[in-house]
């Protein structure tokens, strides 16, 4: 259980100045993550299960012989982890598993009626006060955001029409619909959590399903203004070309996504051996970079327009830490120490891999030209 590391830290800094041409915001508080992550410390055992048995599937695939994201030949041993090769692309500088994500895996991972996908991401059951509380420490700082730039941009959430696609359970398109969007169309693979998005989530006018061959189609059939892929692009086969679709959809404004990055969370995973990782696994096999993202705006002619970094790596060496001591058999006055002294200082180590751009997590908003 987390009681002793959920006080809020006072005085947390989150903004730092405006820096032209783009908004950029680094930090947020570890007790809105920390209330979400019971699980990462209560089921190691299975998390290191899963992750094992999956890449016991992947390193049995293909190998991968040209980048994920810009298709570069030049692939260069970067990090092992669990018998896994992960590479990093001498073009782009993407980071990538050193196997191919084939139809193969992707069934080991979820099958195919979209229930292991929806109980992978925790939401099956989950119910109104549990989902709410969800909205309101994770989803709905990023549409206010999200909605920040809109108002410096000099147009407002009420004027805007957004597609959250890969939506989950409708998390953030509660978020979006609570924080003033007056138009929020959510599309999700799963049918269990369509089926959930449609009992928590009134007001978004359209709630439905989409396989992933599927967005250039829904794009002509929404014609949103701004299209949102939040913990999405890392899951396509192909997220260079799914940018290009996007580019290329003339009633797009603005690119909103988030995506997971090569940071210091790959190290203290790749430290503690017996910690079932929450950063690099099994759906996780690749890491976008600060190169590679540069790489990937570049090829789709965007322009960025906001930024907000923030990680939870201090939240997995912490996490590490004392799964390791309760392996050791430590006595519990040392984990509670562990607890308290950590945490009182986590909000202030974070912060500094967050405004050095190294933090496991980056949001950002892309300007189509």
């Amino acid at each position: 259980m987390l009681k002793a590391t959920l006080d809020p830290v006072e005085e947390y800094a989150v903004n730092e100045p405006i820096q032209p041409p783009h908004i950029s915001r680094f930090g947020k508080p570890v007790a809105d993550v920390l209330r979400h992550k019971s699980s990462f410390f209560d089921d190691n055992s299975q998390l290191l299960d899963r992750h094992e048995r999956a890449g016991q599937v992947y390193s049995q695939q293909p190998r991968r012989t040209r980048c994920k994201l810009c298709s570069s030949p030049d692939l260069r041993l970067a990090l092992k982890r669990s018998g896994v090769d992960y590479l990093a692309c001498g073009r782009c500088g993407h980071f990538s598993g050193a196997h191919q994500e084939t139809v193969a895996y992707e069934r080991a991972l979820y099958d195919e009626g979209g229930a292991g996908y929806a109980s992978t991401y925790g939401a099956s059951s989950q119910g109104r006060e549990a989902f709410d509380l969800r909205v309101r420490d994770i989803y709905r700082p990023k549409a206010d955001f999200l909605a920040e730039v809109l108002v410096k941009a000099g147009t407002s959430p009420s004027r805007e029409s957004v597609l959250d696609v890969g939506g989950g359970a409708g998390h953030f398109a509660k978020a979006l619909v609570d924080g003033g969007f007056s138009k929020v169309t959510m599309l999700e693979r799963s049918d269990d959590l369509v089926a959930m998005a449609n009992r928590m989530c009134p007001g978004v006018a359209e709630v439905g399903t989409i396989t992933p061959a599927g967005l250039e189609a829904a794009i002509d059939e929404y014609q949103p203004t701004i299209l949102s892929l939040i913990g999405v692009l890392e899951h396509l086969d192909d997220p260079a070309a799914i940018v290009q679709v996007i580019q290329k959809a003339t009633s797009i404004r603005r690119f909103f996504f988030s995506v997971p990055k090569f940071s210091a969370s790959v190290f203290f995973e790749a430290a503690f051996p017996s910690v079932g990782p929450r950063h690099l696994t099994a759906g996780h096999t690749h890491l976008f970079t600060e190169p590679s993202l540069d790489w990937l705006r570049a090829e789709s002619a965007m322009t960025l327009e906001g930024r907000w970094e923030f990680g939870s790596d201090f939240i997995d060496l912490f996490r590490g830490v004392e799964v390791v001591l309760q392996q050791q058999g430590q006595p519990r006055n040392a984990i509670d120490t562990w607890r308290s002294e950590f945490v009182d200082r986590i909000d202030g180590m974070q912060l500094e891999l967050d405004k050095s751009f190294w933090a496991s997590e980056t949001h950002q908003i892309w300007l189509s030209s």
